[in-house]
């Protein structure tokens, strides 16, 4: 079934067309978020950030009058479609809010709503024996695991939300969007290395003023940007290398619980901030994983534990188009 597919994120809000099992006719927005409107209050917010949804949509809707409509959202989502909270959309400022009731009166139309990484999942479904977990390191860090043919979600609809899993209790306990603290999102998230790299910066001024980073931003960790941390890690520079070991130390750490609780021997990443960095993100991972001992697995079967996704960002929307083939064709 071709359809109108929407990815709603913490950074870009992004449209398309599904048709055809391809996905066309993509268009982007920056988000109105709670860091770029940090001066507006909670349902202010919410409503500027509707009226960008509509807008976006508009061209869309007309011309496509007849198409179903598909959204992803950053959150949790009830199986009622409320969005219990949005940390990387709207901070800790707005919980329990009747998205898909709220979407469904403002655009006209009846709406699927989907988790952004459970859309995601249905990118990478090629039978349903498959077995795995898909992470997105990007505004945030979101996970789902699929097996034996479902997302699996808890009966309201918990569940991949490890980015706000604690990982760290000691000085490094970096703040969460979401109000928490040492959360994996807050260590390992492309907000989260800025962070770190950061709080490393203070922890280690001599090896941060003679860095490739330290000279990018003029020796002022203040400037520290997530595009400044995938150049200085594209030139090799130590203090950057750094960062990121430490971030994913605690990738690691949840990837094992899950190995250990599960049996998951599949891990595949996405997001924005993996896309950037390619081969140079995974070949880190890699190399931390083999240091590591999974019990009954082999040096070789640790080395193949995870994988790169399609590095573009366009998961959420595809995943939703094949959803809509597969279940409402």
């Amino acid at each position: 079934m071709d359809s109108i597919v929407v990815d709603i994120g913490g950074t870009n809000l992004r449209c398309g067309i599904f048709a055809k099992g391809q996905l066309q006719q993509v268009s982007r927005t920056k988000v109105n978020n709670f860091i770029n409107a940090s001066s507006a209050e909670p349902r202010a917010l919410y409503q500027s950030f509707m009226d960008q949804l509509a807008s976006a949509l508009s061209p869309y809707l007309r011309d496509y009058p007849d198409y179903p409509l598909a959204l992803s959202f950053p959150g949790p989502i009830s199986p009622q479609g409320v969005v219990y909270s949005a940390p990387t959309l709207w901070g800790n400022h707005l919980q329990n809010i009747p998205f898909l009731e709220d979407c469904s009166a403002l655009l006209g139309r009846r709406v699927l709503l989907m988790n952004d990484i459970s859309a995601a999942v249905w990118r990478y479904v090629e039978s349903q024996q498959d077995a795995f977990c898909i992470f997105t390191i990007s505004s945030g860090v979101g996970n789902k695991i699929f097996r034996q043919g479902n997302v699996l979600l808890g009966e309201l609809g918990q569940g991949g939300e490890l980015g706000h899993h604690r990982v760290e209790y000691g000085d490094r306990a970096l703040p969460c969007d979401c109000g928490g603290k040492g959360h994996l999102g807050a260590m390992a998230s492309g907000r989260g290395l800025v962070q770190l790299a950061k709080h490393l910066a203070g922890e280690q001024g001599s090896s941060f003023a003679r860095s490739y980073l330290g000279n990018l931003v003029q020796h002022n960790p203040a400037a520290i940007t997530s595009e400044y941390l995938v150049i200085a890690l594209k030139q090799d520079d130590p203090f950057c290398r750094e960062v990121l070991v430490s971030s994913q130390q605690y990738l690691v750490q949840v990837m094992s619980s899950l190995y250990h609780a599960m049996g998951l021997q599949r891990f595949i990443f996405i997001g924005g901030f993996v896309a950037a960095l390619g081969d140079i993100y995974l070949s880190s991972l890699r190399q931390l994983l083999v240091q590591e001992s999974w019990f009954g697995l082999t040096v070789e079967d640790m080395s193949r534990v995870c994988e790169l996704g399609a590095l573009d960002d366009d998961h959420s929307l595809i995943g939703l188009g094949r959803y809509m083939e597969a279940h409402h064709g």
